[in-house]
């Protein structure tokens, strides 16, 4: 069910933990099974279990740093590399490839380059939509890569790190006060109530609209789940 434009998006108090003893955990995404998957340091966990599906393998094959993430439905996972600048599509657990971005490492400022790039989702059509952090913007690609263009610009001190893309075309994106659901992402965005103690990033919602956010603090990086009312 889709939030209507200017409405505010009621939940509860969060009552499952998904994942935990996860420090410096970030992206967060659900798959069509309702499992989760969770970024953590260079890696990508599933859950229930915990099995790793992307990344751990060291050096320019693996993330430098696996922060947003998203699964589509064939279960091929992308990645975003803020250490690297890119986002690399993992078809398998043990190959992935930079779609967008660098090919060694550097980042940039044109149409195909990131510079610290924290997010990744795709839409409905699977074009790609990147929160490219550094350069203070929203990018979006055709499906599987390619040309981008800018669709959207954040002021630097923001703090978004995190960003989701419903089914009607609605942005939701996780900064430093909250989240924040934008029907236009020029908008001043609609703050979403939520009850946690740390500062969020990772966010994706189900099919249910119920909300998952990661949350870290000083010790450790926790995954919530919040129930759509």
């Amino acid at each position: 069910m889709a939030v209507p434009n200017g409405q505010l998006l009621n939940v509860a108090v969060p009552y499952t933990a998904i994942a935990s003893s996860l420090q410096g955990a970030w992206g967060t995404t659900v798959d069509h099974y309702s499992n989760v998957y969770v970024a953590y340091a260079t890696s990508v966990k599933k859950y229930p279990g915990g099995t790793l599906v992307a990344g751990g393998t060291g050096g320019l094959a693996s993330p430098g740093a696996a922060y947003g993430i998203f699964v589509d439905c064939f279960g091929a996972i992308y990645v975003t590399d803020h250490a690297y600048h890119r986002i690399q599509l993992w078809a398998n657990s043990s190959v992935g490839v930079t779609i967008i971005g660098s090919q060694n490492g550097t980042s940039g400022t044109g149409p195909n380059d990131l510079d610290g790039p924290i997010d990744v989702k795709l839409d409905q059509q699977s074009n790609i939509y990147v929160l490219d952090t550094n350069n203070n913007r929203i990018q979006k690609y055709p499906p599987g890569g390619g040309t981008g263009s800018t669709i959207g610009t954040l002021p630097s001190n923001s703090g978004a790190n995190a960003l989701f893309v419903d089914g009607c075309g609605n942005f939701y994106i996780s900064q430093t006060s909250g989240v924040y659901q934008f029907t236009q992402v020029s908008g001043s965005g609609t703050l979403i109530p939520l009850t946690f103690t740390g500062s969020p990033s990772g966010i994706a919602f189900d099919a249910q609209m119920n909300l998952y956010i990661n949350v870290n603090n000083v010790t450790a990086g926790t995954t919530y789940k919040y129930a759509y009312i």
